[in-house]
């Protein structure tokens, strides 16, 4: 037996062509002038929608689609509760495909339905009422089931104006982490100390999409400083992912303080994506000229930041300490045959060449051979 169901069937709205002997009732139920065969066409193929037949009902169906008009979706009501799963998605596609501010009474009565899937489509629709759709989305917002709840908060903020922080505020609380993450994702529209303020708790938040979510808003705000100790913590998340945001946002507020701690710990992450971070920040910044930083990269666990660093680089400083790292013997074998393959093509300099005739004499036979192949590269650019 199915489960009892909304009354979108008991209360569904119907009309006639006999009701309407003038184009005036039409048009109001409508919403707009047909012209008089598109009308009876619509209404000769909604009246095959309860065919006995399956061929002709599918068949009314693709052909009202085809007329695509607005008011052949009351037509449609009806067969939400349709036991044929095809008929039921095409009635929720009309919904999505026409629904609008003539229709209402119609998005009202998915509000209630006992079908987690419908009272999801309404959250769907309804914004598109704008103001009217508040009282009706707010219900939707309660709802159990999480999809329909971030659908319902979804549509709340589209419709907010000077009460953002209201909906905000109550969507950062759910117990849904879904729902939070909206709230944290939608939060840098706020001025800046509500976000602030509704941020630092989301970057606390136990599940990691809430956190993730609240350092993309704060990359998008004009001014983090005033959240530097918040993020901090974040440098020790769990997550690979968002040690890195959270270091991509606070590495350049502390190199401008001259501020090197927090990039010295950071060192000691080998994770690729952080790596990638401290790269791409490090090259933007005269980092050669600070002895700290260059022993703290020397000494870093992630063998390829060194390589990436100075792939390109040809300074003064960076090629003396590519000339050092050649000719130490306790440097890692892997970092120096990245830096021999990067010279390939490039102007040399005596020190780097000297390094690498060193090298020839190896005992570590890809070390010997790298260091030969580019000498022979040197060579026959001379």
């Amino acid at each position: 037996m199915r489960k009892a169901r909304s009354a979108i069937s008991a209360a569904t709205v119907t009309w006639s062509p006999e009701k309407d002997a003038s184009g005036a009732t039409r048009a109001a139920f409508t919403g707009q002038k047909n012209r008089p065969d598109d009308f009876t066409m619509l209404h000769q193929h909604a009246a095959r929608l309860t065919h006995r037949d399956a061929r002709q009902r599918r068949r009314a169906v693709r052909k009202l689609f085809e007329l695509d008009d607005p008011a052949a979706l009351v037509h449609f009501q009806p067969l939400l509760d349709s036991d044929d799963g095809w008929t039921q998605a095409k009635a929720t596609d009309a919904y999505r495909r026409w629904f609008g501010s003539q229709h209402e009474e119609l998005g009202k009565q998915l509000v209630d339905d006992s079908r987690p899937e419908i009272r999801l489509l309404a959250a769907e629709i309804l914004p598109r009422l704008g103001e009217a759709s508040r009282p009706h989305l707010s219900c939707l917002t309660e709802s159990p089931e999480s999809d329909v709840k971030l659908q319902a908060y979804t549509g709340m903020v589209a419709i907010s104006g000077d009460d953002l922080l209201i909906v905000l505020e109550q969507a950062a609380v759910d117990e849904h982490h879904s729902v939070r993450r909206l709230a944290a994702l939608r939060a840098h529209a706020l001025d800046e100390e509500k976000a602030k303020e509704l941020l630092s708790k989301a970057l606390k938040d136990g599940h990691h999409r809430v956190r993730g979510a609240a350092l993309e808003s704060i990359g998008l705000l004009s001014d983090v400083n005033s959240f530097r100790d918040s993020l901090l913590p974040l440098l020790n998340d769990r997550r690979p992912l968002l040690r890195a945001e959270a270091a991509r946002i606070l590495l350049p507020l502390d190199w401008e303080r001259g501020d090197h701690a927090p990039l010295l710990d950071i060192l000691r992450d080998p994770d690729g994506e952080m790596v990638r971070v401290v790269t791409n920040m490090l090259r933007e910044r005269d980092w050669l000229a600070h002895s700290e930083v260059v022993e703290a990269v020397k000494g870093s666990q992630a063998t390829t930041l060194l390589a990436r660093l100075l792939r390109g680089d040809s300074s003064e400083s960076a090629t003396s300490l590519r000339t050092e790292l050649l000719s130490d013997d306790s440097c890692e074998r892997m970092l120096r045959l990245r830096l021999l393959e990067q010279l390939h093509g490039k102007r040399c300099t005596a020190g780097e060449l000297g390094a690498a005739e060193q090298l020839t004499d190896s005992d570590d036979e890809l070390l010997s051979q790298a260091a030969n192949s580019l000498l022979e590269d040197v060579a026959a650019r001379n």
